[in-house]
């Protein structure tokens, strides 16, 4: 009976830590679409100077990296590390009892239609936050570019799940998973 506790005890833990990650996530996200364009511009020259140097080092003079390139790639891969914990915390909720005891007749589909929304609704907030800053904008592009590095974040974790599911599977087929 104490292990059955400690165990539900460190679940819970695991839980709000997913939790706790994710929204400090966002947080960071929304607190990036905050900063006034001057900054922004500052932090995008910094990374270009970083990669630059990155490229050199390999013998890449990196003649193609541009200040686009960068603000672009940091939105597509914030919101892959948002879709990664996202699905995460979605796979917690899953796991949970009172999912399966209260939610029986939903499909494998049909629980990945709240995942959907807040994939699409944090970046059009994120977006629209970029609106009321100083020197910024709120590009619809940038909601497509967002929702597809979520996306990929998402394809990602269920694809490493996946690859390791089936290696304990290999190793030891008396514990078979089951993934949903």
């Amino acid at each position: 009976m104490k292990k059955e506790n400690k165990k539900s005890r460190f679940t819970l833990v695991t839980e709000r830590i997913w939790l706790l990650l994710m929204l400090l996530w966002v947080l960071l996200i929304f607190g990036h679409s905050l900063t006034p364009a001057e900054l922004s511009s500052k932090e995008s020259g910094w990374v270009m100077d970083v990669v630059l140097k990155m490229l050199n080092a390999v013998g890449n003079d990196g003649r193609w990296l541009t200040g686009y390139l960068v603000r672009k790639s940091a939105h597509f891969l914030e919101y892959a590390v948002f879709g990664l914990l996202l699905i995460q915390n979605f796979r917690c909720v899953w796991k949970s009892s009172e999912w399966k005891i209260e939610q029986p007749h939903r499909g494998k589909m049909e629980k990945f239609i709240p995942v959907a929304f807040i994939v699409f609704t944090v970046p059009f907030c994120d977006e629209t936050l970029q609106l009321f800053t100083p020197g910024r904008a709120g590009m619809l592009e940038d909601v497509w570019l967002d929702i597809s590095g979520a996306v990929c974040g998402i394809f990602l974790r269920e694809t490493l799940s996946s690859m390791g599911i089936r290696l304990i599977q290999r190793r030891r087929p008396h514990l078979r998973q089951s993934r949903w």
